[in-house]
């Protein structure tokens, strides 16, 4: 017996009351309507709890995937005999899609949809541990993005930024963590690497870079890196953070120039087509 919003939610065919007000009887399980919920079931009727409540994954044909928060409830008689169960389903899907949604907000920058500041730092508390030894972290900084904005508008600075991060993304290993981490700076933290590793994302990380810039002639980017390399133990990942930050900056000084001499001349052949996407 369900009542209608189960029978309406779950698809199910009868009528209403039927074994209530049917002389007709007839024997039907819910391992047989629901096979789905079998096991759950049969481990509820198998226990003494009097109560049980799980949560599950039920893939509808019209609805999608739903997420549902399952109650056995046993019924008993006056002399506490069992005389079935009430299970009730309550569908949190639109709740639990709320609750994504706020986590990935709070870890993930908007606008590059990598991962944030906040969630950056937590990662490089996590790794202070040494479980992940040696740990490397590269630093990057996207070359003119002032002279852009500057130019061309914000939204010509935001293209900048977001091809910025599909290069990055693009280069990293899967457990890596890349970061925007300022308006124009990204960090990338990689445990468990060997210095071979590092080289190869940086070589990456270039190869990526001159593809963009090849096959997106009208998005020009650039970015300074500096990377460094060491054990994480005894407070020793600021030192890899500070090393790399300070390579970042020497790359960066070199150049610094060689963007807006770039720039100008991209600018002076396309005008304003330049991140125009």
């Amino acid at each position: 017996n369900m009542n209608n919003a189960a029978k309406e939610f779950l698809k199910s065919a009868g009528i209403d009351g039927t074994s209530y007000y049917s002389n007709e009887k007839h024997e039907i399980y819910l391992v047989d309507v629901f096979p789905w919920l079998a096991e759950e079931f049969t481990a509820f009727i198998n226990g003494n709890d009097i109560e049980v409540s799980i949560e599950k994954n039920l893939k509808m044909l019209e609805l999608g995937t739903r997420n549902l928060v399952i109650n056995f409830h046993r019924m008993l008689d006056v002399s506490e005999k069992y005389k079935g169960t009430v299970i009730i389903f309550t569908d949190l899907t639109y709740r639990k899609q709320i609750e994504d949604r706020l986590k990935f907000i709070s870890f993930h920058d908007d606008l590059t949809r990598l991962y944030n500041r906040a969630f950056f730092n937590e990662e490089l508390l996590r790794l202070c541990s040494g479980r992940s030894n040696p740990v490397a972290i590269i630093e990057c900084d996207v070359d003119g993005l002032k002279v852009v904005n500057d130019t061309l508008g914000h939204h010509a600075g935001d293209l900048l930024i977001t091809s910025t991060a599909s290069i990055l993304r693009r280069s990293v290993r899967e457990n890596d963590v890349a970061a925007r981490v300022g308006g124009d700076e990204f960090a990338i933290v990689l445990p468990n690497c060997s210095p071979d590793s590092l080289k190869e994302v940086c070589q990456r990380i270039e190869f990526e870079l001159e593809k963009h810039n090849k096959e997106n002639s009208y998005l020009p980017v650039s970015f300074s890196i500096g990377a460094a390399l060491g054990d994480a133990n005894n407070g020793s990942l600021d030192r890899i953070y500070r090393n790399a930050d300070s390579e970042m900056y020497k790359n960066k000084q070199e150049k610094r120039e060689q963007y807006k001499l770039w720039f100008n001349s991209l600018y002076a052949e396309y005008g304003d087509k330049l991140f125009n996407n």
